[in-house]
């Protein structure tokens, strides 16, 4: 979208990358595809503006995850042995 406004162009691909488990995927361009990103990023926004921002911790998840350091409390630290 970035893309679009700076050349007045469409991208040919969009390239994503996967904090959960540090994977790229890079898919063509579509206009489907266009209204889908536009869609989520708005989502995001909004729930950022709203700090509705639910948390998806679980022991399993949260010992993998490279992250961790990042969002964990002491006390959660402990309690999912990381």
């Amino acid at each position: 979208m970035g893309y679009q406004k700076l050349t007045g162009e469409n991208a040919d691909y969009l390239e994503i990358y996967n904090l959960d488990n540090s994977e790229s995927e890079r898919q063509r361009v579509t206009e489907g595809l266009l209204d889908d990103v536009s869609r989520e990023i708005r989502t995001a926004a909004a729930n950022i503006r709203n700090n509705d921002l639910p948390r998806k911790c679980s022991k399993e998840r949260c010992q993998k995850c490279y992250l961790n350091y990042l969002y964990l409390s002491r006390k959660e630290k402990r309690e999912f042995e990381v």
